[in-house]
């Protein structure tokens, strides 16, 4: 009895990592051989620290339940960073019904011709096929978006635990790296491109419908500058702050590496579109490391904001139906993959030196990646909810033919 006693531990001796501490217990997960590696992203690239200036525990707090096994702590991050997207999608699904449900109620009278002969459902889903049903339909979706995501914002931060503050500092970047960083999101744009147009032949030459996202001009001025306002402004900032402010922070305990791969993933999903998820998955790989370079989620907003913002009116305007537009932006974005090429290549950016590295009293598990993918089930429901919206078309037309 005397020797397990001894074996266990001073309950009221905290454990510790941090190497400002020395004399703490160390915690059996730790591996002090690895502290230096661990980098404050406020510190330059390109200059060196100590020990002690390389970890920062009021940005990287780990859970505390450290004791647990990596890869049950991992799986559980990787849960909770997966279930922004299913939040969202469970606060939009319900606001959306009652909208509609509220905007009918409102318009009945003009659709009693309708039910009369074909039923309340298909007279609404007839109004939703015309024109003026799809300029409403925009409204709409525009308005519970937002309002969905602002929601999804303000639960999201308690249960990652994150403060969105922390990452609202000025930004250490450069007139010119912003320059570098929009060449990048536009070469993104340019590769995306090319991903639409191939996804879209395969599945039409397949025979299966998918969901294709529409941001041609409409006819109705209200729901054309909602669109541009949404896209070009709060789109933006709270995209931002939901995945660079708090998916990618929650996760970056864990390593730089892991947090910025694993938000950008979830963000591509988020869309909901199989047209879209290649190149949003590509622009937040981009925006969290420009959120982590510069140690602040205003950088990414206003480089979200410039992208969507240049790109914009040449969806708006259908580059597809505009030969002239067509022909500028397909050149425009050639140049930027060739610029962003050279960048690669001669190195401009360092994007070879993000941190592997976890935190200093959090250990990886052999497989990270296979921990939060595969068994993780939360980015399963997340990936299901992404194939049904992606080709609701298909699926709907399967039912049908039954």
């Amino acid at each position: 009895m005397d020797n397990e006693q001894e074996k266990q531990p001073d309950a009221q001796q905290a454990s510790s990592c941090n190497p400002a501490e020395p004399y703490a217990q160390q915690s059996p997960y730790c591996n002090s051989a690895r502290l230096p590696a661990y980098r404050n992203p406020a510190v330059s690239y390109s200059s060196t620290s100590s020990p002690q200036a390389s970890f920062n525990p009021s940005l990287y707090s780990a859970p505390s339940d450290t004791e647990k096994e990596p890869r049950i702590l991992l799986r559980s991050a990787g849960n909770s960073a997966s279930f922004v997207p299913i939040l969202e999608q469970l606060i939009a699904v319900p606001i959306l019904f009652v909208a509609v449900l509220i905007w009918f109620s409102a318009n009945v009278n003009q659709f009693q011709p309708s039910i009369q002969k074909t039923g309340t459902v298909y007279a609404i889903i007839q109004y939703f096929n015309t024109s003026e049903g799809i300029s409403t339909l925009l409204i709409l979706n525009t308005v519970i978006t937002t309002s969905a995501t602002i929601l999804t914002i303000f639960i999201t931060r308690s249960f990652l635990h994150r403060k969105i503050k922390e990452q609202l500092k000025r930004p250490s970047l450069s007139f010119l790296e912003y320059v570098k960083y929009l060449v990048f999101a536009f070469s993104i744009a340019g590769i995306g491109a090319c991903w639409s147009t191939g996804i879209q032949t395969l599945c039409k030459n397949a025979g299966i419908s998918i969901a294709i996202p529409d941001f041609t001009i409409k006819d109705d001025p209200a729901a054309t500058t909602i669109l541009i306002i949404y896209a070009c402004v709060v789109g933006p900032i709270l995209e931002e702050i939901l995945f660079r402010g708090l998916v990618l922070q929650s996760l970056r305990p864990w390593g730089d590496k892991l947090a910025i791969i694993v938000s950008s993933v979830l963000f591509g999903l988020m869309h909901m579109n199989v047209i879209q998820v290649f190149t949003t998955t590509l622009l937040g790989l981009l925006l969290a490391y420009v959120a982590i370079k510069s140690d602040s989620i205003i950088s990414t907003i206003i480089l979200h904001i410039l992208y969507n913002s240049t790109l914009m009116p040449c969806e708006l305007y259908g580059n597809q139906n505009h030969a002239s537009i067509q022909i500028f932006y397909q050149i425009f974005l050639a140049v930027m993959i060739l610029a962003s090429l050279v960048l690669i290549l001669t190195r401009r950016i360092p994007f070879q030196e993000i941190s592997k590295q976890s935190a200093p009293n959090i250990v990886l598990p052999k497989h990270p990646y296979r921990v939060v993918f595969l068994q993780a089930a939360a980015f399963w429901v997340v990936v299901a909810i992404f194939i049904i919206n992606s080709f609701d078309p298909a699926i709907v037309g399967f039912f049908e033919r039954m």
